[in-house]
Formats: C-alpha cells, sequence, structure tokens
C-alpha cells in the first residue's frame, strides 16, 4: 500500500493501526476526564473544592476591604460577591495573580485591572444572549439595572451552570448592591486561599451555613472524583490496544531483521543501522498520530467529545511512543548485536 508516495508494509500498516488505535484511546479518556470535572465543578457552582465562604456587613466598609485585596499580603486568588440577583447566579469578581479561568464560548476574561476597577463590563451565559442588544459596534445587556457590555459567553460543549450566570468586576457589584452580603474566598493554591480568607476575617464573619453545604459537596465531588466504571472501561481499552501496539511493535521488527542483515553486510555501523530502523518508525509513528490527531480535532470541533489541551495530549501520547520506540530500539540492538559474529563468519 501506498501513502503520499511512500510504500508502506503489511506490518508497518499493523503498527500503524495500532498506534491510531492508542492515541484515539488516549484522547477519549482525557476528553472524559476534562468532563467529568467541568460536571463536578459544575454542581460547586464553579468553585474550587478548596474555596472558603464569608458573609460581610455594611458596617464593614468598602475601603476596608479594598484595602485588603490592594495589599502586600493578598497573595493570587479570587474574590466572589455572589447572589447579586435572584433570577440569575450574578457575581461580582475580583482577582490577583494567575487563577483558573472558567471555560468561555467566544470573547476574553476579565483583566487584571477590570476586575479591580468599576467598569461596565460581564461576561454571560449562553441563557442570555437573547438578551443582548447593540449600540456602536458592541453589545450590551441589562444587569442590576445598568447597562454592561458584554466582552465574554461563559459556557463549554456541554450544558452548565456557566450558561445561567452573570460575571461583573467586584466593585462594581459593590456599587450597585452595597457591601453587605455572601462572599467566596477561591484560588489555585490552598495555601492562598487559607492567606485571604484569614486576611478577610477582620471585615468579615465565616459563613457557617455554606461551610457546611461545602463540607457535604467536597465529599460528593471526592466520590465523583474516582475512576467510574466508563473511565475503568477506557484505560482498560488503552491497555489492551497498548500491548497490541508492543506485539505490533515486534513483528514490525522482525520483518526489519533482514533490511538489518542487508546493511551490516553493506557495512553500515550498528549505530546508523539503529538510526536507519528509528526513521522508519518515527516516519510510521508520524503518520499515525497526524491521522489520529486529525480525528480528535473534528470530533471536539463537532461537539460530540469535551476539549483536550494539545499539550496533554501530545504529552501522553509521546509518552506511548517513547515506551515503545524504547522496546523497538532495545529489541533491535540485541538483534545486531547478536547477528555481528554471524555476519563476521560470512
Amino acid at each position: 500500500m501506498k501513502i503520499f508516495h511512500w510504500k508502506m508494509k503489511k506490518s508497518a500498516l499493523l503498527l500503524a493501526f495500532n498506534l491510531i488505535l492508542v492515541f484515539l484511546s488516549t484522547f477519549f479518556v482525557l476528553a472524559n476526564m476534562h468532563t467529568r470535572r467541568e460536571l463536578e465543578e459544575s454542581k460547586r457552582g464553579f468553585y474550587s473544592e478548596g474555596a472558603s465562604y464569608l458573609v460581610c456587613e455594611e458596617s464593614a466598609g468598602w475601603e476596608s476591604v479594598r484595602g485588603i485585596l490592594s495589599g502586600p499580603e493578598w497573595m493570587p486568588g479570587v474574590l466572589f460577591k455572589k447572589d447579586l440577583e435572584m433570577d440569575a447566579d450574578t457575581r461580582g469578581v475580583f482577582y490577583r495573580g494567575k487563577i483558573d479561568v472558567p471555560p468561555l464560548l467566544s470573547g476574553r476574561f476579565f483583566t487584571q485591572e477590570e476586575s479591580r476597577g468599576s467598569e461596565r463590563k460581564a461576561l454571560i451565559g449562553t441563557r442570555f444572549e437573547k438578551d443582548l442588544y447593540k449600540e456602536d459596534g458592541k453589545e450590551y445587556i441589562e444587569i442590576l439595572g445598568e447597562p454592561f457590555e458584554v466582552i465574554g459567553i461563559l459556557g463549554s460543549s456541554q450544558p452548565t451552570r456557566l450558561d445561567s450566570m452573570k460575571w461583573i468586576p467586584l466593585e462594581t457589584a459593590v456599587e450597585l448592591t452595597g457591601i453587605s452580603g455572601r462572599y467566596a474566598v477561591d484560588g489555585i493554591s490552598g495555601t492562598a486561599v487559607r492567606n485571604n480568607t484569614e486576611l478577610l476575617w477582620t471585615v468579615m464573619d465565616e459563613d457557617w451555613t455554606m461551610q457546611k453545604t461545602g463540607g457535604q459537596s467536597l465529599q460528593g465531588a471526592h466520590k465523583l472524583g474516582s475512576l467510574d466504571v466508563i473511565e475503568k472501561i477506557y484505560l482498560a481499552i488503552i491497555c489492551v490496544f497498548v500491548l497490541n501496539m508492543i506485539l505490533a511493535g515486534n513483528y514490525w521488527m522482525r520483518r526489519k531483521n533482514q533490511k538489518v542483515q542487508v546493511e551490516k553486510l553493506l557495512g553500515l555501523s550498528a549505530a546508523a543501522v539503529m538510526l536507519s530502523i528509528c526513521s522508519e518508525f518515527l516516519a510510521v509513528a508520524g503518520i499515525s498520530f497526524l491521522i489520529a490527531g486529525t480525528a480528535a480535532a473534528c470530533l471536539t470541533f463537532s461537539g460530540l467529545t469535551g476539549t483536550v489541551g494539545i499539550l496533554e495530549y501530545c504529552l501522553f501520547c509521546g509518552i506511548f511512543l517513547l515506551t515503545e520506540l524504547l522496546i523497538v530500539g532495545v529489541r533491535m540492538t540485541v538483534y545486531i548485536l547478536r547477528t555481528r559474529i554471524v555476519l563476521k563468519r560470512v
């Protein structure tokens, strides 16, 4: 069989087929894990497992809170003001440093300067796209009786609570609703969340109702985090395909024994022979990865599967590929060393 004017033998086709199966099954496992993670975050209201919850009275004063947020002791993290509207999950958001940005269907997230300021900018879920209107080429929506410029649409490839959310800068939320209310402290680091929570304890109190609810959610999230039946099936499929890939690699290598002997007889060094065989293997692997990657991209863009990070996918595929290359290399080295004496006698 010829592919791109390059003749592929049956052994190479068998190896390529098994590599494609391994790459695709890896994609399905990663997509399933990302989808489950989004569902778990959605059930927690898109707060992390380590988020803490506070309640603030009007007597605290915004200046005191803003001083803490802008102070040097505040570590990278997020502060949300919750429950701004009755008919939607509307939040005020402030953040500093690196955070986990929610998935967006279009547009962009707030810059740090926008989250610290009082500009009328917003992120909304798909449920509210019908309420948008345009002025001067920009899209706006009414939130708390005020017009906000929409800079992004929250959401992912599947329905989640993000579809019913509206996010606005925290200072703007305080201006429109007052300082009193319920807050959530979050971030990618548990240390940062604890530090920031302790700083805010000077002006806020712990929300015991939310802490109890959050504790129950965490236990549920832990159970959800364990491998379910689908993930176990996916992992079993990967194991089977990896085993087949190893067997196909061995079969492919056995078919290359004659080539090794010919190249040795022609006077090529062991290193040159190994380089030649590895080059052929990488060519087959490259074509396989291209086919699998194209199929994975089509599935992602069509919305049939969740999204997978390119670097993450390449990392796992690279691990499987290097493992197979190592097995082929070891077997080839052993064969070359074993045939050296025989070739000298000939």
